[in-house]
């Protein structure tokens, strides 16, 4: 081998090996524990904790094919995710839960922290609408109509009380786009009115002091 060749291998192994001599008490190896018998994991992760001290490690049971449980070792804290039938939840070391149910081919509810969410779809003549309603007052209605598949031929709207939303996309790629987005303010709008009619009232002479 000529020595033009070993030189510049012999440089980059020097250079590795005093990068790693001297960054030695930064690095922590990843350790892997695998169970196959138990579906069980255990592993050193790759982040520090915030304190930039401690390696996390953590756990992962899989041995019941209905719930997946994580575990933060260092921490002592427990996250799970099951899944049931129509039912998919997931669990908080602090008892919190975010919990999604199936209904039918048109819907579903979802509840997170105390907040419920319903969401329902149906396909009409105006497109395809998914209506939601959250902790029972707040609606929306969104509507994608069109081709749905050339965005110059596709448009989507959303409205609700107070708002209404449209997008009429042109032109889009993963990273550019190009389009139109209006929205509504029915509430600016009732305010407008409502002064347009007390300033006619009060030229009118009806409100006086």
């Amino acid at each position: 081998m000529p020595l033009t060749a070993v030189l510049p291998i012999s440089c980059v192994l020097a250079v590795i090996i005093w990068l790693f001599a001297d960054v030695d008490a930064q690095l922590v190896p990843n350790h892997v524990s695998i169970n196959e018998k138990h579906k069980h994991i255990e592993a050193d992760s790759s982040w520090l904790d915030k304190r930039q001290q401690e390696v996390q490690r953590v756990a992962l049971d899989a041995s019941n094919k209905e719930k997946v449980i994580l575990d933060l070792l260092n921490t002592h804290q427990q996250f799970t995710a099951s899944a049931s039938g129509n039912v998919a939840a997931a669990d908080t070391f602090d008892g919190k839960r975010a919990q999604v149910q199936k209904i039918g081919d048109k819907g579903g509810i979802a509840t997170v922290d105390g907040h419920k969410a319903q969401l329902r779809t149906k396909e009409d003549d105006t497109g395809r609408h998914a209506f939601l309603k959250a902790d029972g007052k707040y609606d929306l209605d969104t509507v994608a109509s069109g081709d749905l598949k050339d965005p110059a031929k596709t448009a989507f709207a959303a409205t609700n009380d107070r708002f209404d939303f449209n997008l009429n996309p042109k032109t889009h790629d993963n990273n550019t786009g190009t389009g139109t987005l209006a929205f509504n303010d029915k509430r600016i709008l009732e305010m407008k009115t409502l002064r347009g009619k007390i300033c006619v009232e009060c030229d009118s002479g009806v409100f006086l002091a």
